[in-house]
């Protein structure tokens, strides 16, 4: 009887006690790792934000295998300028001041006190440029793993670097006052040692605590190999060959994310780090206009995307980078001074770069069908969990908010079944586990053997735009542990097919159920830990090739499957419609999606929205042809060349042209400055099927649910790059 799988009420409360007393209730994917999820993923502790930054709860993951081999436990605590004994800025006051941007509470801090013009200038100086020098300057930030901070295709034509700012989250060296965890690098410490090692890419990285010197444990990272993602996309957004001109303008703020981030796919644990670094970069370039007494223009490459999510435009880091981009221009617009005039309140823009995601043909998203009636709708879904799979995998289904009556029921691979009732007139949060009898009690379920978690979450404020009091949705979470365990002494999710029938009553016609599988795979250089879960159904199965057995990349409306290649972008970018009343920084917040060269074929990858505003506003390359997959970049260390692929690769792309085009922007422009808009000058119409037309993997047909705007050609400074993978040559 011991084996025995049995649902019971779930016996730990959905809420975290802070330190101070009070109760806030978590999200529930920090609810399964807290608890069960621990047991199975290494999950070491948790801790509150600063409330008067943000009010999210951030978990904090360690990595399997030998216990000498884990990092250093890390705290995420807000940064703290006032008590540094680095020279950086100072926060005025006793107390900070707080204000609200929509509904995301942030720091303010002024730049107005001359006192503290000297102690800038000691921190940053921006040296003897002219102010038409000044104006042509562009920060790049750079948000990524395995970041190369002292390659040779980031310095200056002097060989200094043009990095003035590094933030590598999990360094093992002693933490810096100026960073809440991890290590800080300026643009002094990163020339030193560059002067140090300057023929030793290795002994350069490993001073920089990059990679682990040859007499301390192994530590896993991308950058021991020939390939890195950081690096290669940091190149391709502002890699210069040693000597040009217009490197010198070209400035970047990087942040590493931690091993363990990177190596969650799901996104869990990535949210916090996330966010800390695009404070860091807010906060850094503030320092730099600060010192340079003109507004500099930013641009963030963030080449990271996830599966689940409201998909409403309000995500909590979409949230966040419409405040910053908003804080931004207003912190830095008492710079703009006209003749014999006020300051115009005009400040420079903040420009985030999302890529799509690559999650079109990964069968990770399905959607009832249009049922007629008002009484009931239901999805009928197969989740297929992949054998040795040694993290938890997450399947998110959303409701709408006027649905009530929602049920569940599960048939475990062996064939078990149980029926989930939820109670939706209750306005707390409701959950189940499926764990093995206890061996004392069987009425209670054994903590050391719990197999999954479900869990319904009620509208709430947590999952709601900036305009509505509720959420729109109702959502509910299925957690299943991994098919195999790192410590084999818990039990495993059964691998195989897991049968998901999910109903709710008064929905109305148009509306329907949606589901969402989490991204969970192995990330290049850091072992193999995920394997991706995926729907099954006979339906999509016939259709995933053509009749010339050809990749299908369209949904076939003849035989509708509840898979469906539409509604697959990433969850974290999902901008708002652009016919709705913003301010204009939301415009720019810009997604990206990959296309081929060759033929201007959207990538097979490339993920799709349902309409205009969820799908990408444009596509760059970021395939050569149909045989020979990516774009060349830089390698980890100096000299050499690799090929990677993926929407990825094709954000750095804009990244790049967008710093041109603020690079001529004068600062007068800066306010309703459009990115969308200004890119669309450069973009080109793609090849929109007809109604008889099928979207083929090699053909130049993309239709509107793959790219929005249009395609954008390939950057002057990266057409050899291009070239020269398409001739099979290499540096």
């Amino acid at each position: 009887m011991t084996n025995k799988l049995q649902w019971y009420l779930d016996p730990k409360k959905y809420e975290h006690t802070t330190r101070k007393g009070k109760v806030k209730i978590v999200d529930s994917y920090s609810q399964w790792i807290l608890t069960y999820g621990a047991k199975h993923d290494l999950t070491e502790e948790i801790e509150k934000e600063d409330s008067r930054d943000f009010n999210y709860v951030t978990v904090i993951n360690k990595l399997g295998g030998d216990k000498e081999n884990r990092p250093p436990k890390i705290r995420f605590k807000p940064f703290n300028f006032a008590n540094s004994n680095q020279k950086t800025i100072k926060t005025r006051g006793d107390k900070p001041s707080s204000k609200f941007v929509g509904r995301l509470p942030v720091r303010t801090r002024s730049f107005q006190n001359k006192a503290d013009d000297e102690l800038i200038k000691q921190t940053y100086d921006c040296g003897g440029l002219s102010e038409k020098a000044k104006a042509k300057r562009v920060i790049i930030g750079i948000i990524d793993d395995a970041i190369n901070i002292g390659h040779e295709r980031f310095r200056t034509k002097d060989g200094n670097s043009r990095v003035d700012f590094a933030w590598i989250q999990d360094a093992n060296k002693m933490e810096k006052p100026t960073v809440a965890f991890g290590c800080e690098w300026t643009n002094d410490e990163i020339n030193q040692l560059i002067a140090q090692y300057p023929d030793d890419d290795h002994a350069l990285m490993s001073a920089l605590d990059l990679v682990g010197p040859a007499n301390e444990p192994y530590r896993p990272s991308p950058l021991l190999l020939d390939t890195s993602h950081g690096t290669h996309v940091a190149d391709l957004a502002a890699g210069y060959n040693s000597g040009d001109d217009r490197s010198e303008n070209r400035r970047l703020i990087t942040v590493q994310l931690p091993v363990f981030a990177s190596q969650d796919t799901s996104g869990t644990s990535l949210m916090a780090s996330i966010i800390a670094g695009i404070k860091f970069i807010y906060d850094r370039a503030l320092l730099i206009s600060k010192s340079c007494k003109t507004p500099i223009p930013v641009v963030i490459n963030f080449s990271y995307g996830l599966n689940g999510g409201p998909r409403n435009g309000f995500h909590i880091l979409e949230r966040s980078l419409r405040a910053f981009a908003l804080r931004y221009r207003n912190e830095t617009a008492t710079y703009i001074k006209k003749k014999k005039s006020k300051p115009v309140k005009k400040g420079a823009p903040f420009v985030p770069v999302f890529p799509v995601g690559n999650a079109h043909l990964t069968r990770t998203h399905a959607r009832s069908f249009g049922q007629a009636d008002f009484d009931i709708k239901t999805i009928e879904l197969n989740v297929r969990l992949q054998p040795e799979d040694r993290t938890s995998s997450f399947l998110e289904i959303w409701f709408p908010k006027i649905t009530s009556d929602i049920k569940l029921q599960i048939i475990e691979p062996d064939g078990s079944r149980k029926i989930i009732k939820f109670d939706t007139s209750l306005s707390s949060n409701q959950s189940m586990i499926l764990a093995e009898y206890s061996t004392t009690d069987i009425s209670k379920p054994n903590p050391e053997r719990v197999v999954a978690r479900v869990s319904l979450d009620v509208p709430s404020k947590v999952l709601a735009g900036l305009r509505t009091k509720d959420s729109p949705y109702w959502r509910v979470l299925l957690a299943f542990a991994p098919t195999r365990p790192s410590d084999l002494t818990y039990r495993a999710a059964p691998s195989g097919v897991w049968g998901v029938t999910a109903s709710g009553l008064n929905m109305s016609q148009c509306s329907h159920i949606e589901a969402w599988l989490q991204r969970d795979e192995s990330v290049s250089g850091l072992g193999l830990r995920g394997r991706q879960a995926y729907f099954d159904d006979d339906d999509y199965e016939d259709d995933r090739f053509d009749h010339q057995g050809d990749i299908a990349v369209a949904d076939n409306p003849s035989t509708p499957s509840v898979i469906t290649r539409n509604g697959t972008s990433s969850g974290i970018s999902t901008n708002i419609k652009p016919n709705r009343s913003e301010p204009y920084e939301s415009l720019n917040i810009v997604t990206i999606g990959g296309y081929r060269w060759d033929n201007r074929a959207a990538a097979v990858y490339s993920a799709a929205g349902y309409k205009e505003y969820n799908s990408p506003a444009f596509m760059s390359v970021s395939d050569t042809s149909r045989t020979l997959s990516g774009v060349l970049g830089a390698g980890t260390k100096t000299g050499y060349s690799v090929v990677q692929n993926g929407t990825s690769v094709a954000v750095p792309q804009v990244v790049r042209r967008l710093a041109d085009i603020l690079q001529k922007t004068k600062p007068k422009d800066y306010l309703g400055f459009d990115a969308v808009k200004v890119l669309s000058n450069s973009s080109e119409e793609p090849d929109r099927p007809t109604d008889t037309e099928v979207e083929l993997a090699n053909s130049p047909f993309i239709r509107k649910e793959r790219v929005w705007k249009g395609l954008l050609p390939v950057h002057k400074d990266l057409a050899d790059k291009v070239e020269r993978h398409s001739e099979r040559k290499s540096r």
